[in-house]
């Protein structure tokens, strides 16, 4: 007999140094563990028929029988899981044969909230400037080649740390592929589904050969095989609909990340275990991760419960919304926060979930913001921020009296509405109030939040 949960049984690590002692788990361990879910899976495979005559769905009973029972661990959690938020890094660099083989084409941190079954994708910018230990400020996609070359196997570790530096959050679990493994895998599992939002034309995508060809995709839903979809996933030279940019980019990768994630979900993928046996084969070569068997098993039935409708997408860019500004550093193309820090980058990646709870509210809260300065500028730069978080402005301007050194949020709703009070003392560091006679007196529009900037 072989118990899933033993294997690996090392006791997990304090968060604040969690990151710095796991380590990229052995790949044969890794097979060990994914292999004995196969072995499971034959079973299950051998009642599909039976069972989706009888109208009881194989995926269901696959989850709630076999890999449940590896998942069910009481006393061990998933990292994060604590805390309601396990964060994944998602690390793509060309590999072998590739020109700058351990540059990150691809660096994006998805976040798993357990309590509510929601996902949020943050993706950064391979361009954005970072302070990188013995190298300065240097573009964040050069992390990882750089410690790769300092000693083999580091760069996903030394990744993730600066990843969780500037976003101020724990980075749990690491993963990194390379563009021949996605290639491999995404013809494994037969394609996947994806609706192209806008049709675009790249007239200078790379070849293997070092030259250029010409790609198009056209607008609406399509089957992509492994080729097409890391072509759709790397394009970034495009003069169409505003498709040649990295930010354009970064949502087309999360895209096709969802894509993946649903087809290796269908019934044709997990009941197939000959097909989980060729990706757990590509894996081997084209893969370094840290997650443990059993957290791998743990994850997967996660993953079956959430929706692709609670699913939650974060680009940073540098649009006139955007948080980030393209500058020149020593001749050399970049993008920095606009406000100089990585705080606001750090408030939204932290508030992933609050956005996406905000953003599904039928009626949304509506908000008066005004400055009770004479800066001039607070009420609409703090206007602006709110919006991206859902928020609906009806009443921006000055206040009345404008020497208040503190900023304060009043709860104008009598009936107390829900208004996403601690994301609002979260976005402004402040506590929500109760208006007093004076502040009712304001002449502002009805809203359902007073903000006066001080």
């Amino acid at each position: 007999e072989i118990n899933l949960l033993e294997l690996d049984a090392r006791p997990e690590a304090p968060k604040d140094t969690l990151n710095q002692q796991r380590k990229p788990f052995p790949k044969l361990a890794l097979l060990a563990g994914v292999l004995l879910i196969v072995g499971g899976l034959g079973a299950t495979a051998a009642l599909s028929y039976q069972q989706t005559a009888s109208g009881t769905s194989p995926l269901n009973t696959l989850f709630a029988g076999p890999l449940s029972h590896f998942s069910e661990a009481p006393d061990r959690n998933l990292a994060g899981e604590l805390d309601d938020r396990i964060n994944i890094l998602l690390l793509g660099i060309g590999g072998a044969g590739h020109d700058g083989a351990q540059l990150t084409d691809t660096i994006m941190v998805a976040s798993v909230k357990p309590s509510t079954k929601q996902v949020g994708f943050v993706s950064l910018p391979r361009d954005l400037l970072v302070p990188l230990e013995g190298y300065g400020w240097r573009k964040i996609n050069n992390a990882n080649a750089f410690a790769e070359m300092a000693e083999s196997g580091t760069g996903p570790q030394v990744t993730s740390a600066v990843v969780s530096k500037i976003l101020n959050i724990p980075i749990h679990y690491t993963v990194r592929v390379d563009f021949s493994g996605f290639e491999k895998i995404v013809d494994i599992l037969g394609g996947i589904d994806v609706n192209v939002e806008k049709s675009f034309t790249d007239y200078s995508y790379p070849t293997d050969d070092y030259k250029y060809q010409t790609i198009s995709f056209k607008e609406g839903p399509q089957t992509m095989d492994g080729k097409r979809a890391l072509m759709f996933a790397r394009s970034r030279h495009s003069g169409y609909n505003n498709e040649g940019s990295d930010f354009a980019r970064s949502k087309r990768q999360q895209k096709i990340l969802v894509g993946v994630r649903n087809k290796i979900m269908t019934v044709d993928t997990l009941l197939n275990p000959g097909k989980i046996t060729d990706i757990i084969s590509t894996l081997n070569d084209n893969i370094t991760t840290t997650i443990r068997p059993w957290e791998l098993i743990k994850l997967a039935v996660l993953a079956k419960s959430v929706s692709e409708k609670d699913f939650s997408h974060i680009v940073f860019d540098d649009s006139p919304d955007g948080l980030l500004v393209s500058s020149m550093v020593e001749g050399a193309y970049g993008l920095q926060p606009k406000d100089g820090t990585f705080e606001q980058m750090q408030l939204r990646a932290q508030t992933i979930f609050d956005v996406a709870s905000v953003q599904s509210e039928q009626i949304p809260v509506t908000v008066a913001v005004k400055n009770g300065t004479k800066i001039p500028g607070l009420a609409s730069q703090t206007s602006a921020l709110l919006e991206q978080y859902g928020f609906s402005l009806i009443d921006v301007g000055n206040a009345a009296i404008q020497t208040r050194e503190e900023t304060v949020i009043y709860n104008m709703t009598a009936a107390k509405k829900n208004i996403r009070k601690e994301l609002l003392e979260e976005l402004l560091k402040t506590s929500v109030s109760e208006p007093t006679p004076d502040i009712l007196n304001e002449n502002i529009k009805k809203a359902d939040v007073l903000i006066i900037i001080g």
